[in-house]
């Protein structure tokens, strides 16, 4: 190569800036406890990206039981906001019947830690936990989930539009991931399975 002065075209990789001013309050509630097992104690959320072709980047909130680690509270959004975050809040508690009490854990995303976002918390009367500065480790459950939802869907479809992304979304949240894939944490049931279980004890205690 040096001979015929060839050399390698290289991508810069992309190292993420953190901002000088990263919220600092809020603690960390969770501490990594990603075993529990009574539903509607722990919630753990998050926000990534889904790129589409033709179109540009949209953006899935999503808020994940920790007991049935099924995702019962989501949003697909053309805008990565605050707004984007609370709905994907509103779904969940719509879904599991307004529960009191919950830890919902987030990363430090401007989109958790904005007044509105965190205002919103505290109305429905959610405590809200915040994983450490820059430790994608402290919330591995969501980001695991995301990263299995990229490889078994986003990656392997065409899509065409935002609407189409948004039914195949739909379809994999709520019909395969919930219903059909077997969780091996779960001891290899669905999510959905594990949610009948445990609402089922709670009946027969009370």
């Amino acid at each position: 190569m040096k001979e015929n002065n060839i050399v390698s075209e290289t991508v810069r990789k992309y190292r993420p800036h953190s901002r000088k001013s990263v919220y600092a309050l809020g603690e960390n509630l969770l501490n990594r406890n990603f075993k529990v097992s009574v539903i509607n104690t722990v919630w753990v959320t998050d926000i990534t990206y889904i790129f589409i072709p033709g179109y540009g980047f949209a953006y899935l909130a999503t808020v994940i039981d920790l007991a049935t680690r099924k995702p019962i509270g989501w949003h697909f959004s053309k805008r990565m906001t605050s707004v984007t975050a609370m709905q994907a809040v509103k779904n969940a508690l719509i879904s599991q019947n307004y529960p009191k009490d919950v830890i919902l854990h987030s990363d430090r995303g401007s989109q958790y830690t904005s007044k509105k976002f965190r205002d919103f918390i505290k109305l429905m009367k959610l405590k809200q936990s915040f994983s450490n500065k820059g430790c994608p480790y402290d919330n591995a459950v969501i980001e695991s989930f995301h990263s299995s939802l990229k490889k078994e869907l986003i990656y392997r479809v065409n899509l065409l539009s935002f609407k189409h992304a948004k039914i195949l979304l739909f379809d994999y949240i709520e019909y395969f991931y919930t219903r059909y894939r077997l969780h091996s944490y779960l001891n290899y049931i669905t999510p959905q399975e594990m949610e009948d279980r445990l609402k089922s004890t709670k009946a027969n205690a009370a």
